[in-house]
């Protein structure tokens, strides 16, 4: 009986001992998905000092981006759209470089890029998220996910055209947008401040946004609005301007689309702000569809409708938005 009780007191101490070896090997080997694919690969994510370190060209190049190694100076570059990011290997610091800020940024990082096992090995979150996708961990598995929510990301990919012209101009506004080329920076000759869009019949995911001096043309893609095209227009009647191509300084690609256009105008200064919606048919005429001016807050103008489509429009788009269900929030 004694040694019955002693051998199951040594097995349980095995099965014990195996559970917080397997624990152990779990936390040893993390599990990482990125947009809600889990990532295999010969090069697993590694933890030390608590930070999740990952292969750097895996987890690039499945965000899209590319990477650059340059053996004498022992440095590895990351690019994605035109945001390069630099590191040295087992320095703690990193330069970011992004399209129209001043200077570079030096940003400190949790843990050094380091060599594993001949792989370059940096910190998951430093990474991700200065490619603007945030992370999530639990302990075993790391989760980069859309900086989109599910419910954004099925406005964009099957909403109303209405919600999804919305949240596109929100997502322009808010300083998402990334640039395919070097960035023309905007500016203004007066107080007054106006933004246009202009959204091709029937579309959300792409079409033009005027802003001061400068005309951008965007596409929705992999997350975020991308500058595709920019160039220089001056005071005056700027959409008239983009359909009769009277514009300098032009970089990226801008073929033409031979489509009507559904525009959606706001602007302001001091307490005022006016609003605007028009279409332009396809010999470039221009009908107004609504007008708003508020003054400290109350309507002193308004006729017409203020919408964000007109009602014969059916939703047909050109580029295509693809849910990738990494995003965490509902």
């Amino acid at each position: 009986m004694k040694k019955w009780m002693a051998a199951s007191v040594v097995l349980a101490l095995l099965a014990a001992g195996g559970t917080n070896v397997h624990a152990a090997a779990q936390q040893a080997s993390p599990q990482l998905v990125i947009k809600g694919t889990p990532v295999k690969s010969d090069a697993a994510p590694v933890i030390k000092s608590g930070r999740v370190l990952v292969p750097i060209r895996v987890v690039t190049e499945m965000l899209g981006g590319k990477v650059t190694w340059n053996t004498p100076e022992q440095t590895v570059s990351l690019r994605k759209w035109t945001d390069t990011i630099q590191l040295t290997l087992d320095k703690q610091t990193a330069v970011i470089n992004r399209p129209g800020e001043s200077k570079p940024e030096t940003r400190q990082l949790e843990a050094p890029a380091r060599l594993v096992n001949g792989r370059i090995y940096v910190p998951l979150r430093f990474v991700s998220e200065a490619f603007g996708y945030p992370v999530d961990w639990d302990g075993t598995t790391a989760r980069v996910k859309s900086p989109l929510s599910m419910k954004e990301q099925e406005i964009l990919a099957s909403g109303s055209l209405e919600d999804a012209r919305q949240l596109v101009k929100k997502q322009l506004l808010s300083g998402t947008v990334r640039y395919k080329h070097e960035a023309l920076v905007y500016s203004y000759e007066s107080e007054y401040r106006e933004t246009t869009f202009l959204f091709p019949e029937g579309e959300a995911l792409r079409g033009y946004m005027i802003q001061g001096d400068t005309i951008m043309r965007f596409e929705f893609k992999e997350d975020f609005p991308v500058a595709v095209w920019q160039a220089r227009v001056k005071e005056g009647d700027k959409t008239t301007s983009i359909l009769q191509g009277h514009w300098t300084k032009a970089i990226g690609e801008n073929p033409s689309i031979k489509k009507a256009f559904f525009t959606y105008t706001s602007g302001g200064w001091g307490d005022s702000f006016n609003e605007e919606t028009g279409w332009i048919d396809p010999q470039g005429e221009y009908s107004q569809l609504g007008y708003k001016r508020l003054v400290g807050g109350e309507a002193e103008t308004a006729h017409g409708t203020i919408a964000y489509a007109q009602t014969h429009e059916k939703r047909q788009e050109t580029v295509k938005f693809n849910k990738t269900g990494g995003a965490g929030n509902p």
